[in-house]
């Protein structure tokens, strides 16, 4: 995955193979059966690349289908390293971490100008290509994916620098920095993802609170109530901790909010752009909170470390994962699989490269079943 070259196309449906003789053998055999069944090389080969490329396969790829040899595991895994050290697996950073890490909300993040100048097409884009760089050093320097929520070093251009407050010779080209002990590490505190998860004028802990349990941690809190207005606007004199404490008594709120809100506290001092704070509203603020395992926390940064350290992160990017690459939601059958996936990846490093690898030579990746609406 080296820079410089264009990104591949979004994904869309694969076809299974080019118009040649070997066609008839990439069609399913038992459309409509509903048992497991391998898929056949040409299949393999086009859900293999558009998982890693959002693209056809290429003619090695295609070579390998060809001759039977991908059904071999060590055959698949070595396409899968292959592929993921080509260019064309820059696909993952625009569409995989572009819908997880919310990198293409970004173009679309609205402000409100008066109380935030700053906010211009410049700085959006600054914030995009921030978190399109960090997202680049996991999948292409295949990074420990634990380094996902600690890792201090960032990419910035002399907006973001100003932002952030980095001290420096910065200019129109993005340069790596570390933040050293300034409050920010990992994509928690990005700019970017922190401008997504609010509002127009105010922060939002149950936006962050919500990406936070969904996204990092893979679980899923009931909706809110028909009727309930879910943006709680400032009210002079009281934080958005307090404001949303108060909402938190009425009886048809407190099971959506008891699990979210305590982690979007915990990001209080990032304000809507992301820059960091001491006051929200003139008050100081209380960034401690819980984990829903009931873990308690006295800021986001020991948040983001704890949440490192839970099991169910790794599992949660291991299901994040599955889910892209399969194009559909985990099954219970999928389970044992998936709890397979996610103890090779953490024991070997956490890197993205083995993660893969044990997804792509799992059988829920290897085998489908019919649809028996065809």
């Amino acid at each position: 995955m080296r820079p410089g070259r264009p990104a591949s196309a979004s994904p869309c449906r694969p076809c299974w193979s080019r118009p040649t003789s070997s066609t008839a053998s990439s069609l399913d055999a038992a459309p409509t059966d509903l048992t497991p069944h391998p898929l056949s090389d040409f299949e393999l080969a086009s859900r293999l690349s558009y998982f890693l490329w959002s693209s056809m396969p290429d003619d090695e790829l295609f070579a390998a289908a060809a001759s039977g040899s991908l059904q071999d595991l060590e055959v698949l895994e070595t396409q899968a390293r292959r592929m993921l050290a080509d260019d064309r697996a820059r696909a993952l950073i625009d569409n995989f971490a572009g819908q997880w890490w919310l990198i293409r909300n970004i173009a679309v993040a609205f402000k409100d100008v008066a109380l935030f100048p700053q906010w211009n097409d410049a700085m959006r884009e600054s914030m995009r290509t921030e978190m399109r760089l960090f997202a680049e050093a996991f999948f292409s320097e295949d990074r420990d994916m634990l380094e996902m929520l600690t890792a201090t070093d960032t990419f910035v251009d002399a907006t973001l620098a100003q932002h952030y407050g980095i001290e420096g010779q910065f200019g129109a080209e993005f340069a790596p920095v570390d933040f050293g002990d300034r409050p920010f590490q990992g994509i928690l505190n990005k700019a970017g993802l922190m401008t997504v998860l609010s509002h127009a004028d105010h922060t939002s802990p149950v936006k962050r609170g919500k990406w936070v349990l969904e996204s990092l941690l893979c679980q899923v809190p009931p909706p809110p109530p028909p009727g309930v207005d879910t943006k709680l606007n400032p009210v002079e004199g009281k934080t958005q901790r307090e404001i949303l404490e108060a909402h938190r008594e009425k009886p048809e709120c407190i099971s959506c909010h008891v699990t979210m809100d305590p982690l979007g506290f915990g990001l209080e001092h990032y304000d809507p752009l992301g820059a960091w704070r001491d006051l929200d509203n003139g008050l100081p603020i209380d960034a401690s909170g819980t984990l829903p395992n009931g873990t308690p926390f006295a800021d986001g940064l020991e948040m983001q470390t704890l949440i490192a350290d839970e099991p169910e992160f790794l599992r949660c990017v291991a299901r994040k994962t599955f889910i892209y690459a399969l194009g559909r939601a985990v099954g219970l059958k999928d389970i044992p699989y998936l709890d397979g996936v996610t103890e090779t990846f953490s024991a070997n490093d956490r890197r993205f490269s083995d993660l893969v690898v044990s997804l792509v030579t799992s059988e829920p990746f290897r085998m489908r079943r019919g649809d028996p609406a065809m």
